[in-house]
């Protein structure tokens, strides 16, 4: 795939990254290829339904996290709830908490995050059905592993969750 990826930036007139710190990886990987210029996310206005996918907690607060379950090429997605899973278990016992994990790996999510001391549910990802995801969240949680591949990434979750007026 890198090889390929280098082929189409040897080929290409103008080269387009999403974020400086992959305009950065870019410029060092491909130094034959135009200069990249740099575009970032714009924020994708959501309405969020009246109607919210959960039923209202009883008592305690619903924290979501939503994106890709991974990456093949760096510890990123799903994973890195293992990062905050103390403060959740904290969190939980003396507030009340549920965790909603809204993703694309269910096994993932059975493996790694339904064993952790904090209730929690999964919910598959759709373009449908996630505004009312999203309305259906007190709050959101993004924590995120610190390397190469997470620093190139964009603040489009981020971005959404607090132009949908979830607090992040």
């Amino acid at each position: 795939i890198r090889e390929e990826i280098l082929e189409m930036l040897g080929l290409a007139h103008e080269v387009v990254c999403a974020t400086p710190a992959l305009a950065e990886v870019v410029r060092a990987e491909a130094p034959f290829a135009p200069t990249p210029i740099v575009i970032g996310d714009t924020v994708e206005k959501i309405r969020l339904p009246q109607d919210a996918a959960l039923p209202p907690l009883e008592q305690g607060r619903r924290l979501l996290w939503y994106g890709s379950h991974g990456s093949p090429n760096a510890s990123a997605g799903m994973v890195d709830l293992l990062l905050i899973a103390d403060l959740l278990a904290e969190t939980h016992r003396r507030e009340g908490v549920e965790l909603v994990v809204c993703s694309n790996d269910r096994d993932k999510y059975e493996r790694l995050i339904a064993p952790l001391d904090v209730p929690s549910r999964y919910v598959d990802w759709s373009l449908d059905g996630f505004p009312a995801v999203l309305a259906a969240a007190d709050a959101v949680v993004i924590p995120i592993n610190k390397n190469p591949f997470t620093a190139c990434k964009t603040h489009n979750r981020l971005s959404l969750a607090l132009y949908a007026g979830v607090p992040v």
